[in-house]
């Protein structure tokens, strides 16, 4: 069950996180069956508030800014609650 719903504000974790846990090829990947990996595409969004725009089925999310029009690269990746700040 997912932690967070459609509208709930979650903020992506720094970028010190992302620096300190990347690999080599700029990925941080996470040891748990199916799941993403954090790449450096998605880096730009460190430590920004989002919103969930949807869930999907596997429990992944799609976020979006907090205006709800969004960014146009925002929307090539799925999102993991191991992504979020707590």
């Amino acid at each position: 069950m997912n932690k967070y719903k459609i509208g709930d504000k979650v903020r992506i974790k720094s970028i010190e996180w992302y620096n300190q846990n990347k690999e080599e090829h700029g990925l941080i990947i996470n040891e748990a069956k199916e799941s993403n990996v954090f790449c450096s595409g998605m880096s730009p969004y460190c430590g920004r508030e989002l919103t969930v725009k949807a869930i999907y089925p596997d429990g992944k999310y799609s976020l979006t800014d907090n205006t709800g029009i969004g960014e146009s690269d925002l929307y090539m990746w799925s999102w993991e609650e191991w992504m979020f700040e707590e």
